[in-house]
């Protein structure tokens, strides 16, 4: 199955539909002596990590607890689809999330927003 989930320990989001390769921030490498002058390869982490999201959603309820993710600004934990687990993660509120109806007399809805966290 194709999905992720968002949670907040409470309340959760079944992302489907995810895409398998999301964009990634590139990770900037750098070489640099030790004390004792044996190479170390230092990684420049970005101040803020933030990957953008789409899938598809099964029910309003999910929809309307996505848009509440948001507007709260509370911290969730990432489920991804090979069960990776990381914490800390936000939905950005600006720009807001776009959740729409799909096509036809399907029950699902579409959205794209974006996730952050501080490394």
């Amino acid at each position: 199955m194709a999905a992720i989930i968002l949670s907040d320990g409470v309340r959760q989001v079944v992302l489907e539909n995810v895409p398998e390769e999301r964009p990634r921030s590139p990770v900037g490498m750098e070489i640099m002596p030790d004390t004792s002058g044996l190479p170390v390869l230092y990684t420049k982490v970005p101040g803020l990590i933030e990957i953008p999201v789409t899938g598809r959603l099964k029910t309003k309820a999910e929809a309307l607890v996505l848009a509440a993710f948001a507007g709260e600004n509370v911290g969730l934990q990432l489920s991804e689809r090979d069960g990776t687990l990381s914490v800390g993660w936000r939905v950005k509120s600006d720009p807001a999330p776009e959740v729409r109806r799909k096509d036809g007399d399907s029950a699902d809805y579409l959205c794209t927003f974006r996730l952050w966290r501080l490394p």
